[in-house]
């Protein structure tokens, strides 16, 4: 059994998409991003035997409504519409799933909201953002002096810069750790 629908959130409206109607808990994807939509999780159909599997595509993502104001990209935003979509849904106990972008909303509402989650799965999400530049550039230290060169050459020319190209998505505001003075010259090349 699928469904589907619209949601009102802070700052406009979102689409979501219900399939399966298992016995279990339902399970809650928050896809990455941002700027994604959920379209390359739905492999977690397969779970629909077991349990309904809810997908939304976020606030300006996929087949939710796109917005122009850039104050709503804030991660207090984000969590706010995570409240949204659980309270017009009825999701009460239940289990999240977050995938990269996704996963560290799906923390920050976990930490925040403390809602009663019967699981909480990160996919290819850093807890902890100062660590994850920490240990990219250490590896990047691993690199042959070519390579970390042609690296340093892209740095030098901001291409990619990672706080800027997350600005500029507009999708949602870096979290403090995020800042400039965190993320030092980490940038990559665009090709």
């Amino acid at each position: 059994m699928a469904s589907e629908g619209h949601i009102d959130v802070p700052g406009g409206s979102v689409w979501y998409r219900s399939v399966g109607d298992g016995p279990g808990l339902p399970l809650l994807v928050v896809h990455g991003g941002p700027g994604f939509c959920h379209d390359y999780l739905t492999a977690l159909d397969d779970l629909a035997d077991r349990r309904q599997v809810i997908y939304w595509d976020q606030l300006g993502c996929g087949r939710s409504e796109r917005v122009e104001d850039e104050s709503l990209w804030t991660l207090e935003r984000s969590v706010q519409e995570v409240d949204a979509v659980r309270s017009a849904l009825g999701l009460e106990r239940h289990h999240m799933f977050g995938n990269s972008w996704g996963g560290m909303l799906s923390m920050q509402y976990a930490i925040d909201r403390r809602p009663p989650l019967a699981s909480l799965t990160i996919s290819n999400a850093p807890a902890n953002m100062p660590r994850f530049i920490e240990e990219t550039l250490a590896l990047k230290a691993q690199l042959p002096e070519d390579v970390q060169r042609t690296i340093d050459w892209h740095e030098e020319r901001e291409f990619y810069a990672l706080e800027r190209l997350w600005r500029e998505s507009k999708r949602v505001a870096l979290p403090s750790e995020f800042s400039k003075e965190a993320t030092g010259s980490l940038k990559r090349s665009e090709s």
